[in-house]
């Protein structure tokens, strides 16, 4: 029954659960069996019958994944890069809270910039980008996600094909 339970949750319409499962298959097991644990219910019923207690009330669980997945952040925000570590390209997952200009930088670890890429009259909200990074060298890296008010960052690592 718990297998099941998980099943249905990686079948809910979060787009998110199943772009992490591509990028961290881990990290989505995790978080979903956090979800699990603290949401679900123990139905006296089924005490004593079944391995997991009756803990298969899934109402509390899908209440906690609604609450983490439909989260509106008011500022800038990085969700996630993936793939990380990448070869040729990455996706950025992230909130723009604003219509407007957001400039993309690649940095080095030193802090010059490797690349820029700006986004022009970017609708709000969740987005995914794509960045080609094939012609940068393998190594360490911060992405760099700047508004007109704000700057958030991102590590990630280039590995050779």
């Amino acid at each position: 029954q718990v297998t099941g339970a998980i099943g249905l949750m990686y079948s809910l319409p979060y787009q998110q659960i199943q772009n992490e499962a591509l990028a961290s298959p881990d990290r989505t097991a995790l978080l979903l069996k956090r979800f699990l644990l603290e949401g679900a219910q123990k139905l006296p019923t089924l005490k004593n019958k079944i391995r997991s207690q009756g803990r298969l009330d899934l109402q509390g669980t899908h209440q906690l994944m609604h609450q983490y997945f439909n989260q509106e952040p008011t500022e800038l925000k990085i969700h996630q890069v993936y793939p990380n570590p990448f070869t040729s390209q990455i996706q950025l997952d992230c909130y723009l809270p604003t219509l407007g200009r957001y400039e993309l930088k690649v940095l080095d670890t030193r802090g010059r910039l490797v690349t820029k890429q700006v986004l022009n009259n970017q609708d709000l909200g969740q987005r995914i980008i794509r960045l080609p990074l094939a012609q940068i060298n393998a190594g360490v890296y911060l992405l760099q996600i700047e508004s007109s008010t704000s700057v958030v960052t991102h590590k990630m690592v280039k590995i050779a094909r």
